[in-house]
C-alpha cells in the first residue's frame, strides 16, 4: 500500500477539502487505489458470511469501519461512490470525473501505512505548493527590482519606460526580496484549517511534518545589537513585552523559519496552480528611543 499513489483532479481535491478536510481526501485516495477496476466486488466468506457494502470496504482497505461510516456517506452524496443492490461498491471512473471537474492537473497523493499517515501526505501537497508559489514570487520581485534600477541608470529607453510603468503600478509599494523560502506558524495553520490567528495549531502541524521527514524547518535570527547578557536582562525588565531574544552575545529578532522540503520529486510532491496565496501580516514591534528595535515587517507573501 505504501508505494501506491492516487492521482485526483485538483478541483476535486479542493472540493473534498472543503467538505471533509484532509481525512476525506485520504479516505477517497485509499478507496481509489485499493479497488479492482472501478469496483469492489462483494463475496461470500469461508464461513458462509456475505461481505458487501461497508463491510466490503472494511475487508478490502486499511480503513476502520468507524472511518468508513463517517466519510463514505459524504462521497456517496457527492456521487463519487455508489453502493449497488448486490453489495458491490462502484467508484466513479476517471472519464466521468473529468466531466464533473474539468481540470487538466492531477494531484498525486502518496498512500501511507494508515489513514493519518495518508492525511499528512494530503496536507504536504499544499505545503509544497506554497513553497513553489513563494519561489515564483521571489523571482518575480528580483526581476522587478532589477528593472527599477533602470530609473537611475537606464540601459536603454525601452527599459526605462517599462520601469516607469512598473513604478506607477507599484504606487509606493516596497519590493521585499527574500533569498529563502519561509513559512510562519500562522501559514501552516492556514494551510491546515484556514485559520490565520492560531500559532499553536500551525506549530503542531509544522512539527508533525518535520518528525515525519516530509520537511525541514530551520530557525533564523537577525542580529540587532551587540550586548552582554546582563544588559539583555535589564532590557527585558524595561520592555517585558518585546519578543527580542538573546543569542550568542547579540540582541536578536527571530524571523520566520525556513521551509525546506525533503526528497522533492515530481511524482510525490506536486505543484497546484489553483491555490490562492496566503496573506500573513506579522506585527511590527517598536520601542521608543531604540531605533535598532524598530523592526521591519516581513512581507513574505503577496496576493495577485
Amino acid at each position: 500500500m505504501n508505494n501506491k499513489i492516487a492521482r485526483i483532479s485538483s478541483r476535486l481535491y479542493f472540493d473534498l477539502l472543503q467538505k471533509g478536510g484532509d481525512r476525506l481526501i485520504a479516505v477517497y485516495s485509499i478507496l481509489k487505489t485499493s479497488r479492482e477496476e472501478d469496483k469492489y466486488y462483494s463475496y461470500t466468506s469461508k464461513n458462509n458470511k456475505f461481505v458487501g457494502g461497508y463491510s466490503l470496504l472494511r475487508a478490502k482497505t486499511i480503513l476502520t469501519l468507524h472511518t468508513i461510516k463517517k466519510y463514505v456517506p459524504i462521497l456517496i452524496d457527492m456521487g463519487l461512490i455508489s453502493i449497488l443492490d448486490n453489495g458491490d461498491i462502484y467508484i466513479m471512473g476517471g472519464e466521468k470525473i473529468k466531466e464533473l471537474y474539468s481540470s487538466r492537473k492531477l494531484v498525486p497523493i502518496k498512500i501511507g501505512k494508515n489513514l493519518n499517515d495518508t492525511a499528512d501526505n494530503v496536507m504536504s501537497v499544499r505545503v509544497f505548493s506554497a513553497k513553489h508559489q513563494q519561489e515564483r514570487q521571489i523571482v518575480k520581485k528580483q526581476n522587478r527590482s532589477e528593472l527599477l534600477s533602470q530609473l537611475s541608470n537606464p540601459t536603454n529607453y525601452k527599459l526605462y519606460k517599462r520601469a516607469k510603468r512598473l513604478l506607477k503600478k507599484l504606487d509606493g509599494e516596497e519590493i521585499t526580496i527574500l533569498d529563502e523560502v519561509v513559512l510562519s506558524n500562522q501559514g501552516y495553520a492556514v494551510l491546515k484549517k484556514g485559520v490565520e490567528d492560531n500559532k499553536p495549531m500551525g506549530c503542531y502541524w509544522k512539527q508533525k511534518l518535520v518528525k515525519k521527514g516530509i520537511i525541514k524547518s530551520e530557525r533564523r535570527y537577525t542580529k540587532k545589537q551587540k550586548m552582554s547578557f546582563t544588559e539583555y536582562i535589564t532590557f527585558k525588565n524595561n520592555y517585558p513585552h518585546n519578543k527580542a531574544i538573546y543569542r550568542n552575545g547579540f540582541l536578536c529578532k527571530e524571523e520566520i523559519a525556513t521551509l525546506n522540503p525533503i526528497d522533492l520529486t515530481e511524482e510525490t510532491l506536486p505543484i497546484i496552480e489553483d491555490i490562492k496565496p496566503i496573506t500573513v501580516e506579522l506585527p511590527k514591534k517598536q520601542v521608543k528611543g531604540l531605533k535598532h528595535l524598530q523592526f521591519d515587517m516581513i512581507a513574505w507573501w503577496e496576493n495577485n
